[in-house]
């Protein structure tokens, strides 16, 4: 088929799914269904921007597919596959949750759904916010949040993960001039802090990003990423002999290994497990400067981008292989569904691909998110719900799947 024929039929469909596309009351645009042939196959001529996101900086020479693109833009949900659409729903209900009082960044990292009492927990943005109001909880049953204090408080606390065999909520604590990297559990129902690791063999870790807990052959393993950010936050965050790699420890041995070093991802970040806990998602954070993002268009090797791994019987990844190119930004929180699905905050939305890296759809951010705000750093499934961190508060979409279910291996 000719590239002009391919077009045509790619604007047909789009008159087709503009057509068919869900309203609410206001007239607002619910879904968006674009053709997925324009996520590869574009008329000529055409231009776009990676400092952007595709759909508000591209541009065709097709004024059906600008129109298109444009819509999508104002769009909360676009999709590129029925089974996107059908994931959200016709309608989906729309709410949102401030953060308390005295504590006007609260939601921004980490995103740890705790089925037992319905809430998820996100962490502040800023380093300098006093231990206290450090962790938030959203309770998705009454919409309220409030602050949860650990005994002892965590210090500068990032990713987090609830393991659904033991309960417990593990979380990442920064390291600071005072005080190394930790990975920390807390009991949701006490709210008792216990550190579990925090140096290789005597040298201390360095900032711990992401953490996630899995099951291989009745073995559990906790996975976490490091990575200096030394450049960005200074002097406070010192810079570690061993600042850049993904670590593995072994919780019925009580071993920690390096698994997968800088030579292979400049700077892990975000890390999950597929629902089988055979295969390891991490996201590669290796340009920060959002001057500098076209970078990664001439340098293939420093591009943010999403990795994954083999995890063989012992727990180990191998055959490691890119899975995905960031589009705009970085990606930062990263969650899988049930249906194996990786879920990516990225600075155009929150991109859903499947396990074959199919783009199937965004949550997209510009509806709720000024473009001069820092970028949303992440996010829970919870049930059938998806919550969003977005600084000072977050959204809560109920979509017509469910995500996560309690109980399994996977949870958030």
């Amino acid at each position: 088929m000719k590239t002009s024929q391919a077009a045509t039929l790619a604007v047909a469909a789009s008159l087709v799914n503009a057509q068919n596309s869900t309203k609410y009351s206001n007239g607002t645009t619910a879904v968006v269904q674009l053709p997925s042939e324009w996520l590869y196959l574009l008329p000529q001529p055409f231009n776009s921007s990676i400092r952007y996101s595709w759909l508000n900086s591209t541009t065709t020479g097709n004024e059906t597919i600008n129109r298109a693109l444009e819509e999508a833009n104002n769009s909360r949900f676009v999709s590129y596959s029925d089974e996107f659409t059908q994931l959200v729903g016709p309608t989906p209900n729309i709410s949102t949750i401030q953060c308390p009082p005295g504590a006007p960044e609260c939601a921004f990292e980490a995103g740890v759904w705790l089925p037992d009492t319905d809430e998820v927990w996100f962490m502040y943005l800023d380093f300098d916010y006093p231990y206290n109001q450090s962790i938030t909880s959203f309770s998705l049953r009454n919409n309220s949040a409030h602050q949860v204090v650990t005994n002892p408080p965590i210090r500068y606390p990032l990713g987090g993960y609830y393991y659904s065999y033991d309960g417990l909520v593990y979380l990442t604590e920064f390291n600071a001039t005072t005080s190394p990297a930790t990975i920390v559990t807390v009991d949701p129902k006490t709210l008792k802090a216990t550190p579990i690791l925090n140096s290789y063999q005597g040298i201390p870790l360095a900032p711990c990003d992401d953490v996630v807990v899995t099951r291989v052959n009745n073995k559990d393993y906790i996975f976490l990423t490091t990575f200096s950010i030394q450049d960005v936050l200074g002097s406070k965050f010192p810079r570690q002999r061993y600042d850049t790699a993904v670590w593995r420890f072994d919780l019925q041995e009580k071993v920690l290994q390096p698994v997968i070093s800088a030579n292979e991802i400049v700077a892990p970040n975000g890390i999950r497990v597929s629902p089988d806990g055979r295969t390891l998602y991490v996201t590669n954070t290796a340009i920060t400067d959002q001057s500098k993002l076209e970078d990664q268009a001439s340098n293939t090797t420093k591009s943010n981008s999403i990795y994954e791994y083999d995890l063989n019987d012992q727990g180990k990844p191998v055959n490691g292989r890119l899975y995905g190119l960031v589009r705009s930004g970085i990606a930062n929180g990263l969650h899988i569904d049930n249906a194996g699905r990786v879920w990516t905050a990225e600075d155009d939305g929150i991109n859903v691909r499947n396990a074959a890296g199919r783009l199937l759809g965004s949550f997209n951010y510009v509806p709720f998110h000024k473009v001069d705000q820092p970028r949303i750093g992440n996010f829970a499934l919870a049930g059938n719900k998806l919550v969003i961190g977005v600084d000072s508060y977050v959204v809560i979409y109920d979509l017509a799947e469910k995500l996560v279910t309690p109980g399994n291996l996977l949870t958030n």
